[in-house]
């Protein structure tokens, strides 16, 4: 369904986070903490991320008592090209809304995003992720793309 999928990496990326919370609210509903060492022991060949396995132990002893209580939201870009290749750039309204979000739920005071990529952003003269989708890059910056080591 990858390559499928009418919501592309965002698809793919909401049924892998369905999976996820499938198997936590499992283990979670059953309070067996050696079940959530079974299943990390069995994810851990078959998951890539950024996050170690290891670290989900600490999270799910620390924070299992919020899975009855979840929220989700995502991060939406619009198209960009840079140098050719294929991304997807964050806009200041997206990146504001989500923090917005965030910080209520958290009781915070929301406060203007202000970094980096917002003013990335406001130097752009004609990307709007539609119809114009030429992202340039500030001071002749180039996209940084690693080699794959054989």
């Amino acid at each position: 369904m990858r390559y499928d999928d009418p919501d592309n990496d965002y698809g793919r990326q909401k049924r892998g986070q369905q999976v996820l919370l499938s198997a936590l609210t499992k283990v979670n509903k059953s309070k067996n903490i050696m079940q959530m060492n079974s299943l990390l022991d069995t994810a851990k060949d078959n998951v890539r991320t950024d996050l170690p396995l290891d670290d989900l132990m600490t999270l799910y002893k620390n924070y299992h008592g919020a899975l009855a209580d979840t929220q989700s939201d995502h991060l939406q870009g619009k198209n960009a090209t840079i140098d050719n290749f294929s991304f997807q750039i964050a806009p200041n309204w997206e990146m504001q809304r989500l923090s917005d979000n965030t910080r209520q739920a958290l009781g915070l005071t929301k406060v203007k995003v202000n970094n980096i990529q917002t003013k990335m952003n406001d130097m752009q003269t004609n990307w709007n992720g539609y119809n114009n989708v030429n992202y340039v890059l500030p001071n002749n910056a180039q996209v940084y793309i690693p080699v794959n080591k054989v």
